[in-house]
């Protein structure tokens, strides 16, 4: 039988990098986990009692994007989905303004809207986890929409489709 979720409590190790001044960026990371506690990614980190969270725990079954402030901690999002151990997951975090998006393996999760912190440094997150590995840790500026063509033949002709954003 799984574990019984923790509550979400600010317990773990982060390893952060970047400016306190960051704003909107996309964040993301590859790991692989051999271990079953724990992984994820830190953003808009402010302080230990000021940042918003992404965990993975395979254990206690769940994915969850939570975040922290003036020490009091708040669930945004979670489900019920434990990570592969010893496989690598690819994650990311988009925060643009308010929204906040996260992403795994290329498949979105969740699009919270909050504005309880603006900017911030970003980091790799652990919680008793033995033997994480991380690779491709990645900062930029968040998506741009922009525009996009294709080309495509039909019978006697060429046909050019595009989409341009305003």
């Amino acid at each position: 039988a799984a574990s019984p979720r923790l509550a979400v409590s600010g317990s773990g190790t982060v390893a952060l990098t970047g400016e306190s001044s960051w704003a909107d960026y996309y964040f993301g990371a590859s790991f692989r986990n051999p271990d079953d506690d724990a992984v994820g990614l830190v953003f808009r980190w402010l302080d230990a009692d000021n940042h918003y969270r992404f965990s993975w725990d395979a254990q206690r079954r769940y994915r969850r994007l939570a975040k922290v402030v003036s020490g009091q901690w708040t669930l945004l999002w979670e489900d019920a989905v434990p990570f592969r151990q010893g496989l690598w997951h690819d994650v990311g975090i988009e925060a643009e303004a308010a929204r906040l998006r996260v992403f795994v393996d290329g498949e979105e999760l969740c699009d919270v809207q909050d504005i309880s912190h603006t900017h911030g440094k970003v980091g790799l997150y652990t919680w008793e986890s033995v033997g994480v590995e991380f690779d491709h840790v990645l900062v930029r500026p968040p998506y741009e929409d922009v525009a996009s063509f294709a080309g495509r033949t039909q019978v006697g002709r060429l046909e050019l489709i595009g989409r341009a954003p305003q």
